[in-house]
């Protein structure tokens, strides 16, 4: 579905992979012609790109995992640039 070299930096994987895993659908990611990634081994990958591998005093699995998707998509999604906003006056 998407032409990112890495599925991390898909909006796809981040929203809707995300919440398909909950219909215990098997998600698989290419990584190239040659490699394929579950979705679960991205998800660890994911956790360690944000330093949540580990074990937390407060936070179980799930929560970390939660942390790690929020963050992600705080750093993938579309901003727009205020210099490009064009606003138009109307004059009466």
């Amino acid at each position: 579905m998407c032409a990112e070299k890495d599925p991390i930096t898909c909006h796809r994987t981040i929203l809707i992979s995300k919440n398909l895993k909950q219909y215990c659908l098997p998600i698989m990611h290419l990584l190239d012609t040659e490699h394929v990634e579950t979705h679960e081994e991205l998800e660890q990958r994911l956790l360690k790109v944000y330093e949540l591998n580990q074990s937390h005093f407060f936070k179980n699995q799930k929560e970390l995992l939660e942390e790690a998707y929020e963050k992600q998509a705080n750093k993938i999604a579309y901003r727009i640039d205020e210099n490009d906003i064009v606003y138009e006056v109307h004059h009466d």
